[in-house]
């Protein structure tokens, strides 16, 4: 969240607003980013429904994982999921576990430097809206299409009856 906050805070834009949702280690200090920067906004923990609604208005979903902890290798965020299904563009750390089907349907990065995380936000500000808007639309319809409960439960079943 630290390298979102510092990635954001180098684009000089006084229309961007940037959104903080949840709670985590750094939800005492988000309060202090606040204030040094009137264009970022944390929310806390909020409900569900809220949270939802707030990422069908987003411009941008992003979920800046770190990169270099051994633990990527087998991490796929169930937040991309959620991301993805709600049709707004998603930026996206690139993680080993994330296989690479996904990646033509999100943007991502691949270090944990701030200034490539704000190079990225500045590249898609710079896209038109209604690609980005078609690019949201893709990830969300590949999501419901190939990843939903059903195919997905198929998937497993397949699994568990091949090591028969």
């Amino acid at each position: 969240v630290k390298m979102l906050i510092d990635a954001f805070m180098q684009i000089e834009d006084s229309a961007l607003r940037l959104s903080l949702y949840g709670t985590g280690p750094m939800a005492q200090s988000l309060h202090n980013y606040e204030k040094l920067d009137p264009r970022i906004h944390y929310y806390g923990l909020r409900p569900n429904t809220e949270i939802v609604e707030a990422e069908l208005k987003a411009f941008l979903l992003v979920n800046p994982r770190p990169t270099h902890e051994e633990f990527t290798k087998y991490s796929f965020p169930s937040k991309n999921m959620e991301y993805m299904v709600s049709g707004t563009p998603l930026l996206t750390a690139k993680l080993d576990g994330i296989p690479s089907e996904y990646y033509s349907y999100v943007f991502s990065f691949e270090s944990s430097l701030e200034t490539d995380l704000s190079n990225m936000l500045r590249r898609i500000l710079d896209m038109p809206l209604d690609e980005l808007e078609d690019f949201g639309n893709k990830a969300k319809m590949f999501a419901i299409d190939n990843k939903n409960n059903v195919k997905q439960a198929r998937k497993i079943i397949e699994f568990i009856s091949n090591l028969r």
